[in-house]
């Protein structure tokens, strides 16, 4: 008899959501090995690797059923953008193509195989909660293609001038895209606006259909106070077009520009839970602790020890700062999109023009009225890295203070 598959994974599949496959036997004592094949490096080629193999015996209706998502979420990582990104970017580690080969055995006979690899799918680093969709009709529904969403549920956002920000755009058009174009219009403080542009932001890879592209967002980046130079800038909308028709293949995003100065201004770029990297800004006063952690040993005591010499020793000597810093008063569905920052898995602070891993105080809590218009998060974290040089992190801002010179009558005396 055939083995028949009754699930399996759809097109697109997150990779922290069920990527399921259950298939039936009639055969007595017949158990399956399922092959799991990925495209380790995503260059659309017929180069798959096997990474691993999955022993199933079926239960007493002969279906058997397995979830490949945590094989797969082990391959894949979060592609984070080059801070001086100027292109768009493929971003080939956050989405790759997998398919499965199953082998049917018989009293220890290979009875039947049935081949995967004409039918290849994708699989993408995140994950959408199942109490807000439906997950097995995220795509095949056609529900992110309908809305043409990048990787992203933030549809607006508040930048600085100076503030790096990025737009992943996953390919659900249905096809192939030899060229993306990113197009731009800015709304000035006068009521007028741009028109449409060009940013001259493009890809210069195929975009495959499947495959994620990272385009440079921020206001500095693309340069839109040359829309007009003698205007002020109010918000600006970014979008993506097919190079070959002039189509838009995503959704219309809103950059709202804030020229305020903000003396305690400080970037981060977080995971979120479509694959992409949202922003966030922080404009509220900001604390810093440090602490410094040490071992000590005890030193071997000579003949002719004197109590002046001591017995122990420091070594291990590191210094870790804390820092607590504070979004300032946001709305509550700003607030609401903060979650996926706290629940990210990577998250970077953007300093001195690179970007530095920070690690969040798994016990920041959020917590404010449902009536309240206006709440702010604070959240404590240390960076990635401990301190074990001699260097403080201030020392080269400080300028040394010369010594006064000596006045003529002193040395004349």
């Amino acid at each position: 008899m055939a083995i028949t598959i009754l699930k399996q994974p759809d097109t697109l599949n997150f990779s922290r959501n069920p990527v399921p496959l259950a298939v039936h036997t009639s055969e007595s004592d017949a158990f399956f090995l399922v092959e799991v094949y990925v495209d380790t490096d995503q260059h659309y080629d017929s180069s798959f690797t096997k990474i691993a193999t999955i022993d199933l015996t079926p239960d007493d209706d002969g279906i058997a059923y397995m979830d490949a998502a945590d094989i797969l979420d082990a391959e894949l990582s979060y592609d984070v953008p080059d801070y001086s990104l100027a292109a768009g970017a493929w971003c080939r580690q956050v989405v790759k193509r997998f398919y499965f080969i199953i082998k049917e055995y018989v009293d220890s006979s290979l009875n039947q195989t049935i081949s995967g690899s004409a039918t290849t799918r994708h699989i993408i680093k995140g994950g959408i909660s199942f109490e807000e969709y439906p997950t097995a009709g995220f795509f095949s529904d056609d529900y992110m293609k309908d809305e043409k969403l990048c990787m992203s549920w933030l549809t607006e956002r508040t930048v600085l001038p100076d503030q790096k920000d990025f737009l992943f755009f996953l390919n659900h058009t249905g096809g192939q895209v030899n060229q993306m174009d990113l197009h731009a219009k800015v709304y000035f403080t006068d009521g007028s606006d741009s028109g449409d542009y060009s940013t001259s932001v493009a890809t210069s890879d195929i975009g495959y259909e499947g495959c994620v592209f990272c385009f440079p967002a921020g206001y500095t980046q693309l340069g839109i106070a040359t829309a007009a130079p003698a205007k002020t800038v109010s918000y600006y909308e970014l979008w993506i077009e097919d190079h070959s028709d002039g189509s838009e293949i995503s959704a219309r995003y809103k950059f709202n520009v804030d020229h305020t100065y903000h003396r305690n201004a400080r970037h981060y770029i977080y995971a979120n839970s479509m694959g992409g990297m949202d922003s966030l800004m922080a404009i509220g006063i900001a604390d810093k602790e440090y602490s410094i952690e040490m071992e000590e040993a005890l030193k071997l005591t000579p003949y002719w020890y004197t109590a002046r010499q001591g017995t122990r020793k420091n070594f291990m000597i590191r210094e870790t700062q804390t820092i607590k810093a504070r979004t300032g008063y946001l709305d509550e569905d700003e607030m609401e999109f903060l979650r996926e920052f706290l629940l990210s898995e990577k998250k970077y602070e953007i300093i001195n023009a690179h970007l530095q891993e920070i690690l969040v105080n798994a016990k920041t809590k959020v917590s404010y009225g449902e009536n309240d218009n206006l709440r702010a998060l604070a959240f404590e974290y240390n960076y990635n890295f401990t301190n074990r040089v001699f260097t403080p992190e201030t020392l080269r801002n400080i300028t040394p203070v010369s010594a006064p010179e000596e006045s003529s009558s002193s040395s004349s005396s």
